[in-house]
């Protein structure tokens, strides 16, 4: 038998929105297994409000509400130690090698990070959420749907449910995340949040 499919992807999903998940269910419908990583290698701030374990349970919720077999998809976090040195970008490679244990495709949406595993001949596919069948979401015009826009849209009071899975949605507002992330946006600054 072929050995199976498997596939890597990895986000900072500040937060989850509808790009994620068209993105992530087309990969999966290809692979046999995707490993799914939240990074997370820094403070909180204007451009991570959420801990990573606060992504991560927005992106599982979301996965789950789209109707994703949750067996195909591993979902972890990532912290880059103090002590390490390194690019971030190799330590995660580094890391899903030791955790998966065989041949994967990386996927990435960043094109700076394609470039760079590219250059080192590491299989990459480079993800374009801009070519995903988004149409049917509103967003301003010459704007493309992102964790920046929506950052952005909610910091800035304008609309922004419709840019993310409902779950997360109701999760972010029951969870008062909205408040942070606003505060966050409006003093560009980090924020000390104590872990649960």
């Amino acid at each position: 038998s072929s050995s199976p499919r498997i596939a890597a992807f990895i986000g900072r999903f500040q937060p989850v929105h509808h790009g994620h998940i068209i993105g992530i269910k087309r990969i999966i419908d290809q692979h046999d297994k995707v490993h799914i990583v939240v990074a997370s290698f820094s403070k909180r701030s204007k451009i991570n409000p959420l801990t990573h374990l606060e992504a991560k349970y927005l992106l599982v919720r979301s996965l789950k509400e789209a109707g994703v077999d949750l067996r195909k998809v591993k979902v972890s976090t990532m912290r880059r130690p103090k002590e390490y040195k390194c690019d971030p970008l190799f330590f995660v490679h580094g890391q899903l090698r030791r955790r998966i244990r065989r041949p994967f495709m990386f996927f990435t949406g960043n094109r700076t990070v394609h470039e760079i595993l590219s250059s080192r001949n590491l299989p990459v596919r480079f993800f374009d959420i801009n070519t995903l069948p988004l149409s049917h979401i509103a967003v301003g015009k010459g704007e493309a749907l992102s964790a920046t826009y929506v950052r952005e849209a909610i910091a800035t009071g304008k609309p922004w449910e419709h840019l993310v899975p409902s779950v997360a949605a109701r999760l972010i507002k029951q969870r008062q995340l909205h408040d942070r992330i606003r505060e966050l946006h409006q003093r560009g600054e980090n924020l000390h949040i104590h872990y649960k």
